[in-house]
Protein backbone atom coordinates (compact mmCIF):
# COMPACT_ATOMS: atom_id res chain seq x y z
CA UNK A 1 0.00 0.00 0.00
CA UNK A 2 1.43 3.36 -1.40
CA UNK A 3 1.61 6.30 1.23
CA UNK A 4 -0.87 8.45 -0.11
CA UNK A 5 -0.07 12.05 2.13
CA UNK A 6 2.76 13.05 4.00
CA UNK A 7 1.88 12.71 7.85
CA UNK A 8 2.02 16.63 9.55
CA UNK A 9 4.32 17.28 12.37
CA UNK A 10 4.03 15.24 15.01
CA UNK A 11 4.85 18.89 17.21
CA UNK A 12 1.63 20.90 15.26
CA UNK A 13 -0.81 20.22 18.30
CA UNK A 14 -4.70 19.99 18.21
CA UNK A 15 -6.18 23.41 16.67
CA UNK A 16 -3.01 24.56 15.07
CA UNK A 17 -2.94 25.96 11.57
CA UNK A 18 -1.00 22.87 10.08
CA UNK A 19 -3.68 19.84 10.83
CA UNK A 20 -1.66 16.92 11.85
CA UNK A 21 -2.97 14.33 10.00
CA UNK A 22 -3.61 16.29 7.17
CA UNK A 23 -4.92 14.44 3.63
CA UNK A 24 -4.21 11.26 5.58
CA UNK A 25 -6.79 8.13 5.59
CA UNK A 26 -7.42 6.22 8.77
CA UNK A 27 -9.39 3.23 9.95
CA UNK A 28 -10.21 2.52 12.88
CA UNK A 29 -11.31 -0.61 14.79
CA UNK A 30 -12.79 -0.73 17.59
CA UNK A 31 -16.38 -3.13 18.76
CA UNK A 32 -16.96 -0.15 20.81
CA UNK A 33 -19.07 2.73 19.72
CA UNK A 34 -18.04 5.72 21.72
CA UNK A 35 -14.78 5.17 20.95
CA UNK A 36 -15.40 4.98 16.91
CA UNK A 37 -17.12 8.23 17.51
CA UNK A 38 -14.47 10.13 19.37
CA UNK A 39 -11.53 9.12 17.45
CA UNK A 40 -13.46 10.16 14.47
CA UNK A 41 -13.87 13.11 15.33
CA UNK A 42 -10.65 13.91 16.79
CA UNK A 43 -8.96 12.49 13.39
CA UNK A 44 -10.91 14.59 11.47
CA UNK A 45 -10.75 17.80 13.30
CA UNK A 46 -6.78 16.76 12.83
CA UNK A 47 -7.05 17.20 8.78
CA UNK A 48 -7.91 12.86 8.33
CA UNK A 49 -10.13 11.68 6.64
CA UNK A 50 -11.28 8.77 8.65
CA UNK A 51 -13.12 5.35 7.95
CA UNK A 52 -14.72 3.24 11.17
CA UNK A 53 -15.46 -0.73 11.76
CA UNK A 54 -16.93 -2.19 14.73
CA UNK A 55 -15.38 -5.48 13.90
CA UNK A 56 -12.22 -7.34 12.73
CA UNK A 57 -13.86 -8.73 10.11
CA UNK A 58 -15.66 -5.05 8.68
CA UNK A 59 -12.25 -3.52 8.91
CA UNK A 60 -10.88 -6.07 6.47
CA UNK A 61 -14.03 -5.61 3.67
CA UNK A 62 -13.04 -1.56 4.16
CA UNK A 63 -9.18 -2.25 3.06
CA UNK A 64 -10.98 -4.52 0.12
CA UNK A 65 -12.55 -1.18 -1.31
CA UNK A 66 -10.55 1.72 0.45
CA UNK A 67 -6.96 3.07 -0.02
CA UNK A 68 -6.10 3.39 4.03
CA UNK A 69 -2.97 4.91 4.94
CA UNK A 70 -2.50 3.56 9.00
CA UNK A 71 -5.12 1.38 11.21
CA UNK A 72 -5.66 2.19 14.68
CA UNK A 73 -7.30 -0.93 16.28
CA UNK A 74 -8.44 -2.29 19.29
CA UNK A 75 -6.89 -5.60 20.26
CA UNK A 76 -9.74 -7.06 22.31
CA UNK A 77 -12.67 -7.80 20.09
CA UNK A 78 -15.28 -10.17 20.18
CA UNK A 79 -14.97 -12.16 16.77
CA UNK A 80 -11.99 -11.14 15.72
CA UNK A 81 -9.18 -9.68 17.61
CA UNK A 82 -7.04 -6.90 16.48
CA UNK A 83 -3.41 -9.12 16.34
CA UNK A 84 -6.29 -11.80 14.01
CA UNK A 85 -7.16 -8.78 11.42
CA UNK A 86 -3.87 -8.09 11.05
CA UNK A 87 -2.68 -10.76 9.77
CA UNK A 88 -5.74 -11.10 7.30
CA UNK A 89 -5.20 -7.51 6.48
CA UNK A 90 -1.62 -8.54 5.38
CA UNK A 91 -2.95 -10.83 2.98
CA UNK A 92 -5.29 -8.65 1.22
CA UNK A 93 -2.30 -5.96 1.54
CA UNK A 94 1.72 -6.72 3.04
CA UNK A 95 2.29 -3.11 3.16
CA UNK A 96 -0.59 -2.41 5.76
CA UNK A 97 0.65 -0.20 8.91
CA UNK A 98 -1.92 -1.42 11.69
CA UNK A 99 -1.18 -0.13 15.62
CA UNK A 100 -3.10 -2.02 18.30
CA UNK A 101 -4.60 -0.51 21.19
CA UNK A 102 -4.53 -2.30 24.46
CA UNK A 103 -4.75 -2.25 27.41
CA UNK A 104 -2.83 -5.33 28.30
CA UNK A 105 0.31 -4.10 27.79
CA UNK A 106 2.84 -5.91 25.52
CA UNK A 107 2.06 -9.47 26.54
CA UNK A 108 3.00 -12.66 24.04
CA UNK A 109 -0.04 -11.24 21.18
CA UNK A 110 1.37 -8.21 20.72
CA UNK A 111 4.74 -9.54 20.90
CA UNK A 112 3.80 -12.15 18.25
CA UNK A 113 2.11 -9.34 16.37
CA UNK A 114 5.09 -6.92 16.37
CA UNK A 115 7.05 -10.33 14.90
CA UNK A 116 4.91 -10.82 12.22
CA UNK A 117 5.44 -7.03 11.09
CA UNK A 118 2.90 -5.17 12.65
CA UNK A 119 4.04 -1.39 13.06
CA UNK A 120 3.19 -0.95 17.10
CA UNK A 121 0.99 -0.67 19.68
CA UNK A 122 -0.50 2.11 22.17
CA UNK A 123 -1.04 0.48 25.90
CA UNK A 124 -4.61 2.06 27.03
CA UNK A 125 -5.36 5.02 28.72
CA UNK A 126 -3.22 7.30 26.01
CA UNK A 127 -3.53 10.96 25.62
CA UNK A 128 -4.93 12.76 22.61
CA UNK A 129 -1.32 14.14 22.59
CA UNK A 130 0.14 11.13 22.80
CA UNK A 131 -1.99 9.31 20.10
CA UNK A 132 -1.20 12.06 17.69
CA UNK A 133 2.66 11.84 18.33
CA UNK A 134 2.43 7.61 17.94
CA UNK A 135 0.09 7.77 14.68
CA UNK A 136 2.60 10.48 13.32
CA UNK A 137 4.97 8.36 14.12
CA UNK A 138 3.87 5.18 12.30
CA UNK A 139 2.70 7.46 9.31
CA UNK A 140 6.19 8.72 9.03
CA UNK A 141 7.49 4.60 9.42
CA UNK A 142 9.12 4.36 12.63
CA UNK A 143 7.82 1.78 14.82
CA UNK A 144 6.19 2.74 17.68
CA UNK A 145 5.68 1.13 21.40
CA UNK A 146 4.09 3.26 23.78
CA UNK A 147 3.52 1.48 27.05
CA UNK A 148 3.37 4.56 29.81
CA UNK A 149 0.83 7.23 28.03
Amino acid sequence: MARRTEPGSPDSGVNSDKKTFDGAVLLVVDDEPEHLLSLRRLFEREGATVHTAGSGELALDVVRKEPIDLILSDLMMPGMRGDDCFRELLKIDPTVRVVLCTGYGNDGVVSDALGDGMIGYLAKPFSRSDLARALNDALSGSAVSYTHL
